[in-house]
């Protein structure tokens, strides 16, 4: 909170410059609050609050109120960041309490419903029946909050009626769609771009671009298909840290590539170039703000940008650890689509773009994998939680780390999870996500024949 930078999409990064740009042009200046929010922040916050005797700070800022004044009821907003922060935490009654109240300041808004919805059981008839009169006789509500609406009742619906759930997910993703339109072209010249780095030069010296032996972990896959599960069985392992999805390699490369320029013209050789450029995303990216400094641990990062970012990182840190989470297509494709995502992934919202990034997806993975064979641990989510111990032994020894049992019962940990996953990644290993597409079938029909099913997560 202290630095002024922001941690954004390059999306939403572009949109602001833009309007910044303009609003110079009529003298005035975009302030932005609250833009960095890392794991241990939401978690030190939750504990911070708890605490009443914890003032040190209250001169500086609260010095006219009681620190139980700050979470007065009657500040709707702080509600419900409450309700998130112990959401993350996974203490759904503590986050139930805090939405309920918000609730009771503002009876029809629409996010406390969803955030109620996306928790399970926490709504009852009386809540489905105002959210259905807002939906349908509300004419003032916007098209965002009536997909918020929409698939609020299609979570609930989900538990006593998947007919009337489908109904309600197809107007959701029709109208969240019309917002975050998808071009896959963005995606694929991207692969291109990266790909186009690694040729046979670079891979005659793969070893020699980075004398750092570091050994990072990065977790690659699509939303929805087991990532924040796997990060959390890892987290629980005493040699690991997870940073979430940190951003902080893409920012380190960013960053690199800037740097770079004023190395071009000394460097002759492209070979001594690159070295040089992974110097500088390693010295980037291991001061990064989310990359903790602590020597006995080593990274875990799942951050979803790095699909494409393999290649580099393979050839910044030679001992990285990739492991390529692999899911069932058919389940991936309705699980993402059953969510509404805060942050930008507007293929979920259209089951033929989602089933076209699944094999855009797949196939810059096995690209990846052909230029770096034996350097990737492919890890079937079925087989994961078919059986746990196996697969995760299997797994540390790839990572080169001992068996630590902990991994077992790393929901005990109590890992703060700011990812849509939140509800499932915090309890013991289950399957009953597995072939859950079967009971949607007739949805995904149309988008069966786009994906290669021979290529399945067991394949």
């Amino acid at each position: 909170y202290i630095k002024d930078t922001c941690y954004l999409t390059e999306k939403a990064t572009l949109a602001l410059e833009k309007a910044q740009m303009d609003f110079l042009k009529m003298g005035f200046n975009i302030v932005v609050y609250d833009c960095y929010r890392p794991v241990k922040a939401v978690e030190h916050f939750v504990k911070w609050a708890r605490d009443l005797k914890d003032t040190k700070n209250k001169k500086k800022f609260y010095p006219e109120l009681k620190k139980s004044q700050l979470f007065s009821p009657r500040h709707l907003g702080t509600l419900v960041e409450l309700g998130i922060c112990y959401a993350t935490i996974s203490d759904t009654k503590n986050a139930a309490r805090h939405y309920r109240a918000a609730l009771k300041l503002s009876p029809y808004n629409v996010e406390v419903y969803w955030y109620l919805a996306s928790m399970g059981g926490e709504l009852g008839e009386g809540d489905i029946q105002k959210m259905k009169l807002l939906e349908e006789e509300d004419k003032n509500i916007t098209s965002v909050q009536r997909y918020y609406l929409l698939f609020a009742l299609a979570r609930v619906y989900r538990d006593i009626d998947i007919a009337r759930e489908k109904e309600y997910l197809v107007t959701a993703n029709e109208l969240a769609f019309i917002d975050h339109p998808w071009d896959s072209s963005q995606f694929t010249e991207q692969s291109h771009a990266y790909l186009d780095m690694i040729d046979e030069n670079v891979l005659a010296h793969v070893n020699q671009f980075s004398a750092d032996d570091s050994a990072p972990v990065f977790i690659i896959g699509m939303p929805r298909s087991g990532t924040t599960l796997l990060e959390q069985i890892l987290g629980a392992h005493s040699s690991l840290e997870c940073v979430g999805e940190s951003g902080a390699f893409f920012t380190a490369n960013n960053r690199a590539a800037i740097e770079l320029q004023e190395f071009i013209e000394r460097y002759s050789d492209e070979n001594e170039l690159l070295k040089r450029y992974c110097q500088l995303i390693n010295e980037n990216f291991i001061h990064h703000d989310l990359i903790p400094d602590v020597e006995s641990s080593r990274v875990v990062d799942k951050s979803v940008n790095n699909v494409h970012l393999v290649g580099l990182i393979l050839l910044t840190w030679p001992n990285a650890k990739i492991i390529h989470l692999l899911r069932d297509p058919r389940d991936v494709c309705l699980s993402c689509y059953q969510m509404l995502f805060t942050t930008s992934h507007p293929y979920v919202y259209n089951l033929q773009a989602c089933a076209e990034y699944y094999q855009l997806h797949r196939q810059l993975m096995s690209q990846w994998d052909e230029l770096f064979p034996g350097r990737i641990f492919s890890l079937s989510y079925e087989d994961l939680v078919a059986d746990q111990e196996s697969v995760v032994r299997r797994l540390l020894g790839y990572c080169d780390l001992p068996w630590d049992a902990a991994c077992l019962k790393f929901y005990e940990s109590r890992q703060a999870i700011n990812t849509a996953s939140y509800n499932q990644a915090n309890r013991p290993v289950y399957k009953s996500s597995v072939g859950r597409w079967e009971l949607y079938a007739d949805l995904l029909t149309p988008v069966l024949a786009q994906l290669d099913l021979s290529q399945n997560s067991r394949a």
